[in-house]
């Protein structure tokens, strides 16, 4: 009696992301191709043309799907303790990535109004006692100052370097509160 093929698993939108993803974690960032996922898939080239237009449209996917695997954390503790949450951890996800998908990835957590992560930062700066046009602001300078540290990581791969970098700048937020007027909130 002949044993059965198993079938291949259904092509999808997102077992290409987490193809490509397997790719770019064992073979790097060059081994990125739709001709080389299409190999790794085991489908033609042209079929995962069907779900991503080009190269461009798979990278955004990529991003997309990296964002949502970061969830912010409960804002349970003081302001400070909770940005230090945030911010851990989108240095974490960074770090993970390669550095293509890293500017990418930090544009779309850090931009002021966007939903998820960028969103619960100014939030939790606002209810700290902030202006919302403060909070934006302030949310945009510890992104860049997120994503800076995670792309210059080869140089500074300290943690510590990370914690003692934005506890100088959260320290300045919290000196403009204060001098405003307003004391910061928290437990």
């Amino acid at each position: 009696m002949e044993a059965r093929k198993s079938q291949p698993a259904r092509l999808s939108r997102e077992r290409i992301v987490e193809t490509s993803f397997g790719l770019l974690e064992h073979e790097g960032w060059e081994a990125l191709s739709m001709r080389r996922l299409a190999q790794e898939l085991d489908v033609w080239p042209m079929a995962v043309y069907r779900y991503f237009r080009d190269k461009d449209e798979l990278v955004d996917a990529l991003v997309g799907h990296a964002v949502e695997g970061l969830e912010a954390p409960a804002a349970e503790g003081a302001w400070r303790e909770t940005l230090h949450e945030l911010l851990d951890g989108a240095r974490a996800r960074l770090e993970l990535l390669p550095p293509e998908l890293r500017s990418r990835l930090g544009a779309v957590l850090f931009a002021p109004g966007a939903p998820g992560l960028a969103e619960s930062g100014v939030q939790v700066l606002a209810e700290a006692g902030f202006e919302a046009d403060a909070a934006s602001a302030a949310w945009a300078v510890l992104g860049a100052y997120t994503i800076g540290h995670v792309e210059i990581a080869p140089v500074l791969p300290d943690e510590a370097g990370f914690e003692f970098g934005l506890d100088r700048l959260l320290d300045g937020f919290e000196r403009e509160l204060q001098g405003s007027g307003v004391a910061a909130q928290g437990p």
